[in-house]
């Protein structure tokens, strides 16, 4: 089994906090792979960026959630 990463122990517990600064983090981190995945299969960058936003509201609620 895989070791937790602390960094993605970090990603959860910010989002969870709404914590802005954590959140640009994973902005850096992860969007531009992101980009890169739509952009290859025929998705348009703004589909990429939607694609992420929807994402992070969806965690974000999953977090909040009992």
């Amino acid at each position: 089994m895989k070791k937790p990463d602390p960094k993605e122990n970090l990603f959860i517990e910010g989002v969870r906090k709404g914590d802005s600064k954590v959140i640009q983090m994973i902005y850096r981190n992860y969007h531009k792979a992101i980009v890169h995945l739509v952009e290859t299969n025929k998705g348009t960058k703004d589909d990429a960026n939607d694609l992420f936003q929807e994402a992070l509201v969806v965690v974000y609620q999953k977090l909040q959630s009992p």
